[in-house]
């Protein structure tokens, strides 16, 4: 047998591939063309999709601890992960041919959603620190008052919020 050969009868052989080629391919088994094409492009994209799903379990495996350490949300957190696929789609057109029009193209298409990306995360950042500036503020007029929210009437609550943002 050749080693190709080998391989396919050894995957063919395996429950799994057996259960997943049921459920996906009709029970077809894996052969030779399969094989090839997989080994010239679809494994370099399963070993980069492996790579991001590592990258996306690490923050998954972290994501009380990183919560905790960094107060970030869930939509911080897909910006990573949106980073990260952005960042295998680039290395993914380095290896084109770098004179190559639609290359460049795509790069600056890549480049200018990483810029929108980025302002997201700049707003984000702003709003936050803005929050935590009227909570802040709040708390400090509430120890000046000795009075809490729950003390406050409606319209002293609205009163105190035109304040706080200067609409008197």
């Amino acid at each position: 047998m050749e080693p190709g050969t080998e391989l396919l009868a050894w995957l063919n052989s395996l429950p799994k591939v057996q259960r997943v080629l049921a459920a996906e391919f009709d029970g077809k088994a894996i052969n030779d063309p399969n094989l090839s094409a997989w080994k010239q492009g679809g494994h370099q994209d399963w070993l980069e999709q492996q790579d991001v799903l590592e990258a996306v379990e690490r923050i998954a495996e972290d994501g009380t601890e990183l919560t905790q350490a960094s107060k970030e949300s869930l939509a911080d957190q897909m910006a990573v992960w949106l980073q990260a696929r952005y960042l295998a789609a680039v290395r993914r057109l380095k290896t084109a041919d770098a004179g190559d029009e639609r290359t460049w193209a795509r790069l600056k298409e890549c480049c200018d959603n990483l810029v929108r990306l980025r302002r997201g995360d700049q707003q984000s950042r702003q709003l936050r620190m803005a929050e935590e500036r009227w909570a802040r503020k709040k708390e400090a007029e509430d120890h000046e008052q000795g009075k809490s929210d729950e003390q406050l009437t409606p319209e002293e609550r609205q009163q105190r919020i035109r304040e706080i943002y200067g609409r008197i």
